[in-house]
């Protein structure tokens, strides 16, 4: 008779939240919108490639002195990282 409705995450939808253009979406979480599956993809894909730039240029800065190309390279790709992500420098 009546169909379910489902959020972005699969789940039964709760709630409703009004969005400022004045659209309604449905939402199984009371505080935010879940986000769907292709947004969690690409986002997870995009984590996973910095992931190996990350441990592939901590590599070339353990292996290699300071002065050397590859430690330069590697340095600047570990500092672009904390910054894309507001990682704070210990």
């Amino acid at each position: 008779m009546f169909k379910e409705k489902l959020c972005n995450c699969g789940k039964e939808v709760r709630y409703m939240h009004r969005a400022p253009d004045g659209t309604d979406n449905m939402s199984c979480n009371k505080r935010v919108i879940c986000p769907s599956y292709e947004e969690l993809y690409e986002t997870n894909k995009e984590l996973v490639s910095d992931l190996f730039k990350l441990l592939s240029s901590a590599g070339d800065v353990l292996t290699y002195k300071d002065s050397s190309k590859y430690y330069e390279k590697g340095e600047s790709v570990i500092y672009k990282i904390r910054e894309k992500y507001s990682i704070p420098r210990k």
